[in-house]
């Protein structure tokens, strides 16, 4: 198999382990920009020389150079992306001339279709631009065999949206044991995790964290995978410093994800789109109450309300800000609940994403992938 993608270890674990860890899989070949992930010796990377630039372009013409001489070399039965935009159609064309089946990973939720693909869609590109571009990758995903997506939300809009010829499975990110810690007491009260792309809402979440400390000084919050350079962007950051004090933590790239996640009270996320974040998951794994907004596979992450809260995108901003904080606090406050909603969140996250079940899936893609079909993308 043939993999092109740029997702970091953690999602290459949850996803592409379970897959490299079935009997009838030999070699999985992951093209990426960089060589800095390992997943055993039935996965080999390649990507370019350690000197290549890394701009924007530069690694775009990297990865398709890259796909085209591995196509040469290894001959796959299957090519596959995880994330459509913008490696997709280029995977696409490469299978049609080898006449094999494209299965695409969806993990983005509706940002990797809607306007062309979230860096389209957050451009300042016209839109009609974003409008023709959301067709082309509409007829492009149609044109796929399999395609996988994190939940109900995601599949149900992507029918809604026009793709309605390959079949739609939903995987599940695999969490295997070393996940499932309990940091006895916990000192960080709130965590974030995750970039600061603009649909990520990083301006929401430090004026949810600004509110949360003008009511509640003593707030404890540590900020992970995004740089303080980042931060320093927005205006937002010198507000949630004035309320928050140095009860604010900048933590960026953190080696273990887990030992935060592991003394965290609550973890937000204030998306405007995701699918069914892995941050979320890990963060229920490791006992952390989720309190995300209601976008993507959310809801379904957190077992409709059982294992953490949802806040839904109505009203105004400043509502949307207030209710996040509200329930924030509300958990902080409430150790019962919070308890009960944690221990039920790890419950629900061994269940639904153990690897044995992600493995039996990846079977499901496979098998409906490679069932003999007419057109361009006919398994070999």
């Amino acid at each position: 198999m043939l993999v092109v993608t740029n997702v970091r270890q953690p999602i290459l674990e949850a996803y592409i382990a379970p897959l490299a860890a079935l009997d009838e899989v030999a070699e999985i070949v992951i093209v990426r920009d960089r060589a800095d992930v390992a997943l055993g010796h039935k996965v080999r990377v390649t990507a370019p020389p350690a000197w290549w630039p890394h701009t924007t372009v530069t690694k775009l013409v990297g990865r398709a150079y890259l796909l085209r001489r591995e196509v040469g070399r290894v001959r796959p039965h299957l090519m596959m992306t995880v994330h459509w935009f913008p490696d997709g159609p280029g995977v696409l064309r490469s299978a049609r001339r080898l006449g094999v089946p494209v299965v695409a990973n969806i993990i983005g939720g509706s940002a990797e279709l809607t306007d062309g693909g979230r860096r389209v869609a957050l451009s300042r590109l016209p839109r009609a631009f974003k409008r023709w571009a959301q067709g082309y990758q509409r007829d492009q995903l149609n044109a796929t065999a399999v395609i996988t997506c994190t939940g109900g939300a995601t599949h149900n809009w992507l029918r809604a949206a026009g793709v309605v010829e390959p079949q739609v499975v939903t995987l599940h990110a695999a969490l295997d044991d070393a996940w499932f810690r309990n940091q006895i007491p916990r000192d960080i009260d709130l965590a974030y995790v995750g970039r600061a792309d603009p649909d990520k809402r990083i301006d929401r979440l430090l004026k949810v964290l600004a509110e949360v400390g003008r009511r509640r000084p003593s707030t404890r919050v540590a900020v992970v995978s995004v740089a303080e350079a980042e931060l320093m962007k927005y205006q937002e950051l010198s507000t949630a410093r004035a309320a928050l004090g140095k009860g604010l933590n900048l933590l960026g790239r953190v080696d273990s994800v887990s030992d935060v996640l592991s003394r965290a009270k609550v973890l937000l996320l204030t998306s405007d789109t995701e699918g069914r974040t892995l941050a979320v998951l890990e963060a229920m794994a490791c006992g952390a109450v989720p309190v995300v907004t209601e976008v993507g596979d959310l809801a379904e992450a957190l077992d409709s309300g059982r294992a953490g809260v949802t806040v839904p995108l109505r009203g105004s901003e400043e509502t949307v800000v207030a209710t996040i904080a509200d329930a924030a606090i509300a958990l902080l406050h409430d150790e019962s609940r919070r308890h009960a909603l944690a221990a039920h969140g790890r419950d629900h996250v061994r269940r639904e994403h153990d690897p044995a079940r992600t493995r039996e899936e990846w079977r499901v893609v496979i098998r409906h992938a490679l069932a003999p079909k007419d057109g361009p993308c006919a398994s070999s």
